[in-house]
């Protein structure tokens, strides 16, 4: 409330809404009256939620459809990034949370946790993480 009643008072600012932020599509009611909305943590601990960006904001379809195409889509850049000797922590910490509340989520963070860190883990560490996901689902599919 005193950031809606801070851009009634000074419309001429831009004002962007941060903290206390979750949903995409229930923040929505925010812009009637501010700028924009800014996410932090959640973007960070829940990184798939930015997946509804594209269809809320621009009335687009998003790149990818599933979590496990958004790993794959990284492939070439986790590569090249490898190629100049980056470390795959440096890249993968940042996706840690993309399988946050899924089913195989815990173990993708393990693996990529554990084996990421090692010295010379490249992508076969990720694809590993992303294959223990994976099984996940094709177990509980099967039950």
């Amino acid at each position: 409330n005193r950031v809606h009643r801070l851009k009634t008072s000074l419309p001429e600012l831009n004002i962007v809404l941060n903290g206390g932020l979750s949903s995409l599509k229930e923040d929505l009611s925010h812009l009637g009256g501010l700028d924009g909305l800014m996410y932090g943590r959640e973007a960070y601990h829940n990184p798939w939620m930015l997946h509804e960006v594209d269809p809320l904001f621009a009335g687009e379809d998003a790149l990818v459809a599933t979590r496990q195409q958004a790993v794959e889509a990284m492939f070439p850049y986790v590569e090249s990034q490898l190629a100049t000797g980056q470390h795959l922590h440096g890249i993968t910490r940042h996706m840690l949370g993309l399988f946050h509340a899924q089913p195989g989520g815990r173990m993708w963070r393990q693996v990529l946790s554990t084996e990421g860190v090692k010295q010379g883990a490249g992508i076969e560490v990720l694809k590993q993480a992303l294959g223990v996901v994976e099984d996940k689902a094709r177990r509980l599919a099967a039950e």
